[in-house]
């Protein structure tokens, strides 16, 4: 539903997000199946930023204890520099927090050159002011690219980032997101936790909450778990990119896939359509004719990979292998039923079947 990108910005005056909107958005985004992603250069900026304040406040600490022991004659003993670094462990502390991190982004030189001569933002037109900026921007790109669902960037950078100081965005990144084909809806810029909390996930979730009891709420997210377990996702060859493989088939999965329930309509005085998101790592058999094996193992991803041969009288052969399986579960809740009804599969993404490996 919701993909939450912090700017560096963003984790000043409480870099080890422990504060009670920090805490809150976390939260919020595992009870609406979001994630919080941190780009890794936000984690590099952020462990500089700490390291700079840490030697600033050392020295004043250094100079407080100095008068200190000049008033009192007693002496107090604190950690040097290094010490008090090693015990920070803040990219550690962000790995613990985060859902994921994102890499840095693989940049075309010329490209980034051309765009900060011509003032483009994030660029300002001095110097090099913007180079950090666009690299998040990037990795903001990057995640909208790689899914459908709302990207909530926070960043307290209005001037890089939006126009008039405002959370609209400017028109040259907004240039970006056409060329990626990324709808502006899908991107929304907001200033701190407390907003991306109050102007979005809290809404969403007490939108759920008028519309969908717990206990309906319970009874779709056990059943569809069930159905997706046992034969709903089961054979699901014209889900996936087409290719001259005989079947497809999710056999089953590691363990319960994730569900997370996105959208809620009325279609009835007693029914409600339900969207939901599940995802989770699973067996997937692919059976293809004896002459497509050697092409389809060099262009599947998947983990585990085994293939069986067929024996001489046979034309067909197994290969199959541990991937992630996603998509959109859609279906009927009837109101006091703990059974979902006309239940479909919408956008299945078996990330191992990247593309038609006989195309």
């Amino acid at each position: 539903m919701f993909l939450v990108v912090l700017d560096t910005n963003s984790l000043y005056g409480d870099f080890r997000l422990e504060s009670r909107e920090a805490l809150k958005l976390r939260d919020n985004l595992k009870e609406l199946g979001g994630e919080l992603i941190i780009p890794e250069v936000v984690v590099d900026e952020a462990e500089r930023k700490v390291n700079d304040l840490l030697r600033e406040n050392l020295g004043n600490l250094k100079k407080s204890i100095k008068q200190y022991r000049q008033l009192t004659g007693l002496d107090i003993s604190i950690p040097n520099k290094s010490e008090g670094i090693k015990n920070l462990s803040l990219r550690q502390r962000l790995l613990e927090v985060a859902d994921r991190l994102t890499p840095y982004p693989i940049l075309d030189h010329q490209q980034v050159v051309k765009r900060l001569l011509a003032g483009y933002r994030p660029f300002s037109g001095m110097e090099n002011k913007g180079y950090r900026d666009f690299l998040i921007w990037l990795s903001v790109l990057q995640v909208a690219t790689e899914s459908d669902r709302t990207v909530i960037f926070i960043t307290n950078n209005s001037n890089d980032f939006c126009t008039n100081k405002n959370n609209e965005l400017h028109e040259d990144l907004i240039r970006d997101l056409q060329e990626k084909q990324i709808p502006l809806e899908r991107l929304v810029i907001t200033r701190s936790f407390s907003s991306a909390n109050d102007d979005f996930l809290d809404k969403k979730l007490k939108f759920f909450a008028s519309i969908l009891s717990e206990a309906e709420k319970k009874d779709f997210l056990n059943h569809a778990q069930i159905l997706l377990e046992s034969d709903l996702l089961g054979e699901v060859t014209n889900l996936v990119p087409s290719g001259r493989w005989v079947r497809v088939i999710v056999a089953e999965f590691d363990e319960p896939p994730k569900i997370s329930i996105e959208g809620i309509i009325s279609t009835g005085a007693d029914i409600k359509q339900v969207t939901a998101r599940f995802d989770g790592n699973a067996l997937v058999d692919i059976i293809v004719p004896i002459t497509e094996i050697k092409p389809a193992v060099e262009c599947l991803e998947l983990a585990d990979l085994h293939v069986i041969e067929p024996d001489h009288d046979e034309d067909e052969g197994l290969i199959y292998g541990y991937t992630r399986v996603s998509g959109i579960l859609v279906a009927r809740l009837p109101r006091g039923s703990s059974f979902i009804e006309g239940a479909t599969i919408e956008k299945l993404k078996i990330d191992g079947i990247k593309v038609s490996p006989f195309s």
